[in-house]
């Protein structure tokens, strides 16, 4: 689990994270195209990055969250269906305004526009 120390602001962001074959798309049709390595932090392709992925996520202790090893289980069947996984989020607050645009229509834009792409919503 992710713990912030410091200022901690009122703004809210959206994660999600992207299943897709192959390699990420170079851009993902919204009603206009972005790069989406704009607003992806990480993608994994097998078990062992995803496991580190998690521990990084969520903490060392994930595997004793039953939220937690839900995620991983659903994430680890699309890794056996051959898909990848892209993580990423957008805010409220991030200054710019694509990505608070993208925030306030919430994550479904993605799948409208690209049936390639699957999303799971965190």
């Amino acid at each position: 689990m992710k713990i912030r120390t410091g200022f901690v602001s009122n703004s809210s962001s959206s994660s999600f994270t992207l299943v897709h074959k192959g390699d990420l798309p170079e851009k993902i049709r919204v009603k206009m195209d972005i790069d989406p390595s704009t607003i992806i932090e990480d993608t994994v392709s097998n078990l062992r990055d995803l496991r580190s992925y998690m521990a990084e996520e969520y903490g060392s202790d994930w595997q004793e969250d039953a939220e937690y090893v839900a995620k991983y289980k659903q994430y680890r069947d699309q890794l056996d269906l051959g898909n990848m996984l892209s993580f990423g989020s957008v805010s409220s607050d991030s200054g710019n305004t694509l990505e608070y645009a993208l925030y306030e229509m919430g994550i479904k834009w993605i799948e409208e526009g690209n049936p390639s792409i699957t999303v799971l919503e965190d």
